[in-house]
């Protein structure tokens, strides 16, 4: 793991999230999207790190508000629905109960 996105002010991790993650004009100035996107950053704070093993992906993931960077997008719409996609999956809660989640 190494990259890991910290911040002291909310202020400059927006600007962060708004420049560096979604950088498709089209999802993030759409309406709702936007709105989705906020509601995350405010609810979640979501940590955008880059891997260094595979392992890395399933370990620290969105149900732990850990979103990994990856730099295999050369299409800027293609990456910001990547994240976009991720940030959905975040506006839900997860159980921890592997009971909750298991027919047995």
């Amino acid at each position: 793991m190494k990259d890991i996105s910290l911040f002291r002010r909310k202020d400059e991790y927006e600007d962060f999230v708004w420049t560096e993650i979604f950088k498709e004009p089209l999802i993030k100035l759409n309406p709702f999207y936007r709105s989705l996107i906020q509601f995350v950053m405010d609810a979640k704070a979501p940590v955008f790190y880059s891997q260094t093993d595979p392992s890395e992906y399933a370990n620290f993931s969105a149900y732990y508000n850990w979103v990994a960077r990856r730099d295999n997008y050369k299409n800027v719409t293609m990456e910001s629905m990547y994240f976009l996609h991720d940030f959905a999956h975040m506006m839900f809660d997860y159980p921890y109960d592997m009971s909750s989640v298991s027919p047995d």
